[in-house]
């Protein structure tokens, strides 16, 4: 029986993008493991690393994301992952959407949030027009720009931007290959296709959801579409249009919500505070000045912080009752992932992403030697088998996560080859696939220097 035909020709399936390479020209040496004394493959390219004892393997692993830099992100990230893992157990059981309480809860404290909010805004404007004297436009135009800073997160990205494309935004006619195939996954994942797609110079990507509307934007980085193979980038799409999927009642009330405190929290508690006030007290104890003076700074950080509580509480709380109901959608982007490249591409893609260095340090050299940055990426997502088991250790590990918002990897991966296991929904031709890859390489032309640059910068 021939291979299924598609409207694009032949269709090709794509099964395994993580396919390893033989080791063979990759590891021209031998070293001796400090460990065990057994002798191990070693290059100038991957990690050298003993299979063994395990010597020098989760060498590069991203830091546990319950080591977060205050009490409340470190409380948070730690609540998500027990939320992680009770979601997980969930689903192998085959349960549903969970207990709908704290869904429930989480919305009411976004209503008191938002209901203040309101409040806020009417009183500000109420100063505005009825206040007077001498300290009363002063007030007013301070007011205004504490609000606006405040709630800057509610603007919609289209009014913030501009009508206009900016110079990241790829329309049809920039990329219609491109804009074809994310069609395609939308429709397999089924959601609504995103109005803007954009390309950015990061190792990542995301979406970004109205909250006034149905549209949202695809921001693809060319760092991470650069370093995947072909199954891994439908496993990739599929997940963050995935992540479009209805998510319940309410869901948009805290998200607004969250914004909001996050806006407070960003004014009267705002990051390198502390450094800058450490460098005034400085500067003051050499000029020979009085005590009076880190005294009163040091009592306007407290006043500041302590303003900053109610914002800071709320959002964990929000946070908290969140857990569940956030962890539960980032599995089910991963399933839309497996349904769109199947479920070793889901995996490839999960298991690319725990080692940083790993890749970063293939490229980088490369880069040094002036090889082109594209095909620099390319190599460095061809890891050999050794590199490519490293990988799958690390990705086991229960303490690596992609960042502080997603469960830990190793559930997610487990989550995947324990359900059913899928095929990719998603065919593609070579010709197809190619057209692809001209228009994204074109695409970088004028992108090259900013690229080579954050990559270096990155490895430095």
């Amino acid at each position: 029986m021939g291979a299924p035909t598609t409207p694009y020709g032949a269709a090709v399936h794509l099964f395994d993008p993580f396919a390893p390479e033989p080791d063979a020209g990759h590891y021209p040496d031998l070293v001796l493991c400090p460990h065990c004394r057994r002798d191990v493959p070693a290059g100038p390219r991957w990690v050298t690393w003993c299979e063994g004892c395990g010597w020098n393997a989760l060498v590069g692993a991203p830091e546990p994301a319950t080591s977060g830099p205050s009490w409340a992100s470190r409380w948070t990230a730690r609540v998500r992952v027990r939320a992680a893992r009770r979601v997980h157990a969930e689903l192998l059981a085959g349960g549903g959407t969970g207990s709908p309480w704290p869904r429930r809860a989480a919305v009411a404290v976004a209503v008191v949030v938002l209901a203040l909010t309101v409040v806020q805004v009417g009183l500000v404007l109420l100063w505005v027009v009825r206040g007077s004297g001498f300290w009363h436009w002063p007030l007013a135009v301070l007011l205004v720009l504490l609000l606006a800073a405040v709630l800057r997160g509610l603007v919609p990205p289209s009014l913030e931007r501009g009508r206009g494309a900016g110079p990241d935004e790829l329309s049809p006619d920039d990329a219609p290959a491109l804009h074809a195939l994310v069609r395609d996954v939308a429709d397999l994942v089924g959601v609504v296709p995103p109005r803007r797609l954009r390309l950015s110079t990061q190792d990542n990507a995301w979406v970004s959801r109205e909250l006034y509307g149905r549209h949202v934007d695809l921001t693809l980085g060319l760092v991470l579409w650069g370093r995947l193979s072909w199954d891994a980038r439908l496993a990739l799409l599929g997940h963050e249009l995935g992540h479009c999927l209805p998510r319940g009642g309410g869901h948009r009330a805290v998200h607004a919500a969250g914004l909001v405190l996050r806006g407070w929290l960003r004014v009267l508690w705002p990051s390198g505070y502390d450094v800058a006030v450490m460098r005034y007290r400085s500067r003051w104890d050499r000029s020979g000045g009085l005590i009076g003076g880190p005294v009163l700074v040091w009592l306007a950080t407290v006043l500041q912080r302590l303003a900053a509580v109610p914002a800071l509480l709320a959002l964990v709380l929000l946070d908290r009752l969140e857990a569940s109901a956030s962890q539960r959608a980032e599995y089910a982007a991963d399933v839309a992932a497996a349904r769109v490249a199947g479920t070793p591409g889901a995996v490839a893609l999960l298991s690319g992403l725990v080692d940083p260095r790993g890749w970063l340090t293939s490229v980088s050299s490369a880069l040094r030697r002036d090889e082109d940055v594209w095909t620099a990426l390319a190599v460095a997502g061809r890891r050999p088998a050794r590199e490519t088991a490293r990988l799958r250790r690390i990705a086991r590990d229960e303490t690596v996560r992609v960042d502080a918002s997603h469960p830990p990897t190793a559930l997610r991966i487990d989550l995947l080859e324990r359900l059913p296991r899928t095929g990719p929904a998603a065919t593609m031709t070579p010709e197809r696939l190619a057209a692809v890859d001209r228009e994204v390489e074109g695409l970088l032309r004028t992108r090259r220097r900013a690229l080579t640059d954050r990559l270096l910068e990155s490895w430095v």
